[in-house]
């Protein structure tokens, strides 16, 4: 997805430790559910609870093709 999308930032389950503040200055954020645990949600949704940036579910992230047509609605429709 990265090279796809090389203007977009990605944080990984396994960066929980990482300072997730700097997606406050994103236009919008997009979590793949499938493999969403809860110290990653709690944390992301704690950072972003007083922010005006909008979250997004991906819920076919595992089909890149799927994904990029969900993200194009998400910002476009």
């Amino acid at each position: 997805m990265k090279e796809l999308l090389p203007k977009a930032k990605f944080i990984y389950v396994d960066d929980i430790n990482r300072d997730f503040n700097q997606l406050l200055s994103v236009d919008s954020v997009f979590v793949n559910d499938t493999v969403l645990n809860h110290g990653f949600s709690y944390k992301l949704m704690n950072v972003m609870e007083n922010s005006n940036v909008p979250i997004y579910y991906l819920s076919n992230a595992v089909n890149r093709e799927r994904s990029l047509k969900e993200i194009y609605e998400y910002i476009f429709e």
